[in-house]
C-alpha cells in the first residue's frame, strides 16, 4: 500500500492532484483531518517575504481562519517546526502555549489529539508542516495508537509529498515572465540603463519600464533588483537552450 500511495503522488501533475492523493494516504492510515504549510523560499526571508502554500481537508472554517487571519505566520507551532525536526504529539504543543492563536482555534474545533510534522530540512530553502488530526474530539490515546501503527509510512509520504509540491511550485513559478519581461531583466542584470536595453531593442523608454514594471508584479519583487535576484534563483534568466529530447 505504501508503494502504491508514492507511486501516485510521484505521478501527480497538480496540488489539486497532491493534495487528493495524500489526503486520501492519510485518512488510510486513521487520520481524517490533514493540513500541510509550507513555505518555499526563492530569496531570503529578510529579502523578499513569500507567500504559505497550504491545503487541507480540515473543515472549511478552520482552514478559512488559518488562511484569511495568517495565523500560522507568528504562531508557536509553527516556530516549532522550523526550530525542530521529526515530530510531535499536537496535544504536547498546544498545552505548552495554551494562549497561542492557533492552539485557541484547535482547542475552539476539538481537534488537539493528533500529530505535527516538521518538514525541516527535506527540501532545500523552505519550511513545511503537517497536522494531523484522526477526526473531532478524538482522544489523545486514539490518536497516538493511530501514530505508533503507521508513523513509517506517514513519514516516508509527508517527505515524498513535499519533495513533489517543490517540484511542482517550482516549475510553475518558472513560467512567470513573458519573453520580453525576460529579455529585459536580463539586459538589466548586465548593467544596462533602461535608455541602454530601449536603444538595443529598439523601443522606448517607456516600454522598458512597463516591461521592468510588470516583470516585478509578476515575481512579486519590491524592485528592479529583487527582480533580477528571483528570476536567476528559479531559473528563468538566460535559460539553457532546448535540445532535441527536450523538443521531442
Amino acid at each position: 500500500m505504501l508503494t502504491h500511495f508514492i507511486e501516485r503522488l510521484i505521478d501527480a501533475s497538480s496540488v489539486g492532484d497532491i493534495r487528493h492523493h495524500f489526503c486520501e494516504a492519510m485518512s488510510h492510515f486513521g487520520f481524517d483531518n490533514t493540513l500541510y504549510a509550507a513555505r518555499f523560499l526563492s530569496l531570503p526571508e529578510t529579502v523578499l517575504h513569500e507567500e504559505i502554500e497550504i491545503f487541507s481537508n480540515y473543515p472549511k472554517e478552520f482552514t478559512d481562519a488559518l488562511s484569511t487571519r495568517r495565523l500560522l505566520t507568528d504562531s508557536q507551532l509553527s516556530a516549532w517546526t522550523v526550530r525542530n525536526a521529526g515530530s510531535i504529539a499536537l496535544q504536547d504543543l498546544v498545552e505548552r502555549s495554551p494562549d497561542d492563536p492557533v492552539a485557541v482555534l484547535i482547542r475552539g474545533h476539538r481537534m488537539q489529539a493528533g500529530r505535527v510534522i516538521s518538514l525541516k530540512d527535506k527540501v532545500l530553502r523552505s519550511h513545511g508542516a503537517i497536522m494531523l488530526n484522526p477526526f473531532a474530539d478524538a482522544t489523545s490515546e486514539e490518536a497516538e495508537f493511530r501514530w505508533l501503527r503507521s508513523h513509517h509510512e506517514i513519514g516516508v509520504l509527508s517527505w515524498v509529498m513535499h519533495m513533489r509540491m517543490a517540484t511542482i511550485l517550482r516549475r510553475r513559478s518558472n513560467n512567470l515572465l513573458t519573453n520580453r519581461q525576460r529579455e529585459v531583466l536580463e539586459w538589466s542584470s548586465a548593467g544596462k540603463t533602461v535608455a541602454e536595453i530601449a536603444t538595443i531593442l529598439g523601443v522606448t523608454p517607456a516600454t522598458i519600464e512597463k516591461h521592468l514594471r510588470l516583470a516585478r508584479d509578476a515575481l512579486d519583487a519590491g524592485n528592479t533588483a529583487q527582480a533580477i535576484l528571483k528570476a536567476h534563483l528559479t531559473h528563468q534568466l538566460f535559460p539553457e537552450p532546448r535540445t532535441e529530447n527536450d523538443l521531442g
